[in-house]
């Protein structure tokens, strides 16, 4: 319950091992096997969803309701976005027919605070 509550009052998107790090604070003798393996039955009960990512660490969020999401190619953080992909399923799922189950919608490039440095 400690990692869900976590998960859900932060917007930081965190990694596996960041939420170790955090876990630790209250709970000191909680090993990262135990965070890790917490966190995928998070995952499969549809509490919290796995961000992937193919550069860099997989990161985690339980924010509700799902959303899409900004990846800074510059800083790295993860932003999450105002835009509810519900309403595009449901049109894909009219012009396609497909049943789907789930989505993950993530932008990138670079953010406001990188781009102003430039």
């Amino acid at each position: 319950m400690s990692i869900l509550d976590y998960l859900k009052d932060s917007t930081a998107h965190p990694s596996a091992e960041e939420l170790h790090l955090a876990m630790k604070a209250n709970h000191p003798r909680v090993s990262f096997g135990t965070v890790y393996r917490n966190l995928n039955i998070l995952v499969e009960q549809g509490e919290a969803i796995r961000l992937e990512s193919s550069r860099g660490r997989d990161r985690f969020d339980a924010q509700q309701p799902f959303h899409a999401h900004f990846r800074c190619d510059g800083c790295g953080k993860l932003y999450d976005l105002p835009l509810t992909p519900d309403r595009l399923a449901k049109e894909m799922t009219g012009k396609t027919g497909h049943e789907i189950s789930g989505h993950n919608i993530e932008f990138y490039g670079i953010c406001s605070s990188c781009n102003a440095k430039s």
